[in-house]
């Protein structure tokens, strides 16, 4: 039983391990099945990898070949047909890409050409902008330094551009009348040296220039002016000329006179003709122009007074010494030796009319000597206090530092009686009169505005009132002769006269501001002494009797009336009067008779020879002989600038017989 129980067990125990072998077998068999199997399959799979790889890396370019028509054959067949579809695409892209970049690359050379044109544009335009720019600047300048007025106006009257206003810009700006200011009264100097100069614009608002742009000429001028100006345009575009004209307009420095060019222009704004205008200030030229008329007219006038009152005073002479030898014959007979008397006043009147005329015309003689204005002025406070009465009041604004000047204080005392005189009727409710004296430098600038001024030094003596003043054009013809505004009988119109005449013969500058109902200033410029100068003193009075004692004396005067009175005169004084009427007889009747011992004769003679030359040449021949000269007018070297010769004798025509014989006496004493 344990036999065959073991029997079972190992027939058991084999049977298992015979399972066990034919299940490794038939394990080992599937397994190599299998594996022949999978790699089978595997191998198409593994190329279709490959050959996908190759794909993806571009390297694929030949079929997979179908070892079989099942679905992995199709599915080889599907990824060879995609592979060719790839790879025709592929080709069309390289393609594409190369004549893409072909393209790319023409259009970068293009680009980088037309960078370069560009390049350059910029770098020229740039530099034209640059050089626009600096010519700008360059216009702007010129333009702000030009000192005209710049303007473009179109055919409608509009100002389409404002290129310049002038340096002077409150000169050209532009108001409406009534919004100017009312001038100042002129103020009085100071104690100190002023500089005097051209009157500086006043410095208030501008409206600019920008404002006229775009706007019309009716609304910037007045009608009258506005039609003015459009016309000077209207006529530079119709005639295609230039267009000058002269006007007075008002602007925001007052009244002031311009010359303006109207010019076409080629261009147009806003399809409107325009005409450039350049407006040049001329209100200097102008000032200067009048001044030089009214300076020359009243150079002319003071020569024809002067050679009326020169023919006159012979006349004079002559009437005056046959009514002074008449009047001595006449001493019986009362009724005539009256009329004789009276005759004789008036021509003492005449000659005081034609010593004035003189004094106007610069022809005076002048016994300058060196003069304080202050003293003078205040030596005749007490003289002006009587003749305004006690309704005027009297300032005085005297330089404490004030320099001499070389004048007639006799002649100027009179000048400034007549200015306080003037004053005076100036102010019939009374009023104020001031007196002002200071040292002022004349500028050039100033003096080539003024008629017949030099820059330099000058005491300034002003003499302004709060009087009615005077209008524009009694101003114009203040310093004319006879010229007046009072009523008949209460003036001669000489005493401006007389005062011009003087200040101009001392070598000085006169000027009169006045406006009606604002008074009236006076001022009186003397050039100062610039080196020292001797007064002139008047020799002593010697008590002696007129008489002569039969002295010889040799009268010259063409005139032979004035010679007959002159030789009937001394003869009656109790002299031996010879006589001679040009300078070659004088020198021949000395040469006959030196017992002559003095010449007496007139200044101005016909001939080569006058009387300053005749005693020249008489007493180089006879040092000896005594010079006395006449003359009823003074424009001669003998007078210098107006100032009478220190050392020389001159008795003025008309004289009397007394002032005759004192002169001769003094001499020959």
């Amino acid at each position: 039983m344990a036999v065959l129980a073991t029997h079972d067990l190992l027939a058991k125990v084999f049977v298992v391990w015979s399972l066990a072998f034919l299940i490794l077998a038939l394990l080992s068999a599937a397994y190599l099945i299998s594996k022949r199997r999978a790699d089978a399959l595997a191998r198409p799979i593994d190329s279709l990898v490959e050959a996908i790889q190759q794909l993806a890396a571009g390297r694929l370019h030949e079929d997979i070949p179908i070892a079989s028509g099942d679905e992995l054959g199709e599915l080889i067949g599907s990824f060879n047909l995609l592979r060719a579809s790839m790879q025709q695409t592929q080709e069309k892209l390289r393609e594409a890409n190369a004549l893409l970049e072909q393209r790319v690359t023409e259009r970068t050379t293009d680009l980088a050409t037309l960078n370069q044109v560009l390049t350059y544009q910029i770098g020229v335009r740039n530099q034209t902008e640059i050089a626009l720019r600096e010519s700008e600047a360059r216009l702007r300048a010129m333009t702000r330094a030009i000192p005209d007025l710049v303007f473009v106006v179109d055919e409608d009257g509009r100002y389409r551009e404002i290129l310049a206003a002038g340096q002077n810009r409150a000169a050209a700006t532009i108001a409406p009348s009534h919004d100017l200011p009312v001038n100042p009264p002129p103020r009085a100097p100071d104690s100190r040296r002023r500089r005097e100069a051209p009157d500086t614009e006043p410095k208030q608002a501008t409206i600019g220039i920008t404002p006229l742009r775009d706007r019309l000429l009716h609304e910037v001028y007045s009608t009258e002016m506005a039609d003015f100006f459009y016309d000077i345009i209207r006529r530079a575009l119709e005639t295609q000329q230039i267009q000058i004209a002269e006007y007075e307009l008002q602007t925001a420095s007052g009244l002031r006179w311009f010359e303006s060019r109207t010019a076409p222009l080629d261009v147009k704004f806003d399809n409107k003709a325009a005409a450039i205008v350049v407006a040049h200030d001329i209100t200097k030229r102008k000032s200067g122009e009048a001044q030089l008329r009214q300076a020359q007219k009243m150079q002319a006038i003071g020569q024809l007074t002067g050679g009326i009152a020169h023919d006159f005073n012979n006349l004079l002479a002559v009437i005056m010494g046959n009514l002074e030898l008449l009047h001595e014959q006449l001493t019986a007979q009362p009724r005539l030796h009256e009329l004789a008397q009276q005759a004789l006043k008036a021509v003492d009147r005449g000659t005081h009319l034609t010593r004035r005329l003189l004094a106007f015309s610069r022809h005076q003689p002048l016994l300058a000597q060196p003069t304080d204005l202050n003293k003078l002025a205040l030596g005749m406070l007490e003289l002006m206090r009587r003749t305004l009465g006690a309704n005027i009041q009297i300032n005085t604004l005297l330089d404490n530092d004030l320099l001499n000047t070389l004048v007639d204080p006799d002649q100027l005392e009179s000048a400034l009686l007549n200015l306080v005189i003037n004053a005076r009727d100036a102010m019939p409710n009374g009023g104020e009169l001031t007196l002002e004296t200071a040292n002022i430098l004349i500028e050039e600038d100033y003096a080539t505005q003024q008629a017949d001024m030099q820059a330099g030094l000058y005491v300034v003596l002003v003499v302004s009132d709060t009087g009615v003043g005077m209008t524009p054009q009694v101003l114009e013809r203040a310093f004319e002769p006879f010229f007046t505004t009072k009523e008949t009988g209460k003036g001669s119109g000489l005493g401006l006269s007389m005062v011009y005449g003087l200040v101009k013969q001392s070598g000085g500058h006169i000027t009169i501001d006045s406006q009606p109902n604002q008074g009236t200033r006076v001022r009186l410029y003397l050039p100062t002494i610039e080196r020292s100068v001797q007064a002139l003193h008047e020799p002593h009075t010697v008590d002696v009797s007129l008489r002569g004692q039969g002295e010889i004396i040799l009268v010259v005067e063409d005139d032979a009336e004035v010679r007959l009175f002159a030789v009937n005169a001394l003869r009656g004084l109790g002299y031996d009067p010879l006589q001679a009427a040009d300078a070659e007889t004088a020198l021949q009747v000395l040469a006959t008779t030196p017992e002559i011992v003095l010449l007496f004769t007139d200044i101005i003679m016909p001939g080569q020879m006058d009387g300053v030359k005749l005693a020249s040449e008489a007493q180089r021949r006879y040092p000896k002989l005594r010079v006395l000269y006449t003359s009823g007018y003074t424009e001669h070297a003998l007078i210098g600038d107006g100032h009478q010769v220190e050392g020389v004798d001159v008795l003025l025509k008309p004289y009397r017989k007394a002032d005759l014989g004192k002169k001769i006496r003094l001499l020959l004493s």
